[in-house]
């Protein structure tokens, strides 16, 4: 099982996600209850844009381990992007709830949703926690269009500033 897994990863880094999620269904077909190959599947669909059967391999993965924080992060971002506002913030809640004291990426993950409902305050609050918690990819941020709300706010400059 983590063999094809393992494989669906590396075609991932290459870019060939048809063949990525050919790989996780072969893990899936022969362990219907592997936590990470759901993940690592509903990562693929999401990067291809197919958000409902992405949330739909998070859901399963939660319904499988029901403390796994990262799924349920990685769920709350699409519920962000379908515009599902609450939702996406109850995922992250959960997560954060669920997660270590290194998990920068729930934190980098809330401060995302709040960008995209356009609330600046929350989104550095949470950006700040992020950095705080060991997130140091500046490019990245800078880059992120999920950021993008929130450029031109005094607490985004403030942030930034020197970086």
């Amino acid at each position: 099982v983590m063999a094809h897994i393992y494989r669906g990863n590396v075609f991932v880094k290459k870019e060939l996600y048809d063949q990525a999620i050919k790989g996780y269904n072969k893990a899936i077909e022969l362990d219907p209850r592997n936590v990470i190959a759901y993940t690592d599947r509903g990562i693929v669909f999401a990067k291809k844009k197919l958000y409902d059967q992405a949330i739909e391999d998070y859901n399963k993965a939660i319904e499988l381990d029901s403390k796994y924080a990262f799924a349920y992060s990685a769920r709350g971002y699409l519920y962000a992007y379908k515009k599902l506002y609450d939702q996406a913030i109850k995922d992250q809640n959960k997560a954060i709830e669920l997660g270590s004291e290194d998990s920068w990426w729930i934190y980098y993950n809330k401060a995302c949703c709040y960008s995209m409902m356009s609330n600046s305050t929350e989104a550095c609050k949470w950006l700040k926690t992020a950095i705080e918690k060991g997130y140091d990819d500046w490019n990245h941020i800078k880059s992120d269009k999920d950021l993008d709300s929130i450029r031109g706010s005094a607490c985004y400059k403030k942030i930034m500033a020197g970086k």
